[in-house]
């Protein structure tokens, strides 16, 4: 009976001493929605990697990936770390957002001025163009559209209330 007391004992610290994967990732999101991400997950070993994006796309299995996301927004990526048969051990989920970009060309092209900053009740929309912006849209630091202005008068400036908006960054 002690012989398989002292057995059982054994193999209990075994399985403890056995250290499950931890998945965990870095990410680096670059310019034209391409975003470099690492797993730096703990105790991998033969465990596989995969990966998987919110725009409905999956990656390989590789340490390192560069997935390019289609436009602007927020985005998720889960990690899972699997085994060979598919049985998911450990999974993290990490969110971002893909910034819209406006090209120096575009900017010399039609220099725009958004004042003042910070501002309280309106912000003032000026542009040297002699065209009227064909959309403006208001984002919130998160990536969420917060605000689509109806079409305003066009003379040089425009006047876009904020007084309605919930103190923030935008």
């Amino acid at each position: 009976m002690k012989t398989v007391l002292s057995f059982l004992l054994v193999c209990l610290v075994v399985l403890m001493r056995a250290q499950l994967p931890v998945a965990n990732f870095t990410y680096t999101v670059l310019s034209n929605g391409q975003v470099d991400f690492t797993s730096t997950s703990q105790n991998v070993g033969s465990f596989v990697l995969k990966w998987q994006f919110s725009d409905g796309t999956f990656g390989g299995n590789q340490v390192q990936i560069s997935h390019t996301f289609p436009a602007p927004g927020y985005y998720k990526t889960i990690l899972r770390i699997e085994n060979a048969s598919g049985f998911l051990y450990d999974s993290t989920t990490r969110g971002f957002t893909i910034p819209s970009c406006v090209s120096i060309n575009e900017h010399t092209a039609q220099p725009t001025q958004v004042y003042p900053n910070p501002c309280t009740d309106r912000i003032i929309l000026s542009t040297a163009s002699a065209e009227k912006p064909e959309e403006i849209r208001v984002y919130g630091t998160d990536g969420r559209l917060i605000e689509t202005p109806q079409a305003m008068s066009y003379n040089e400036e425009q006047v876009l209330s904020t007084a309605h908006f919930v103190p923030g960054f935008y």
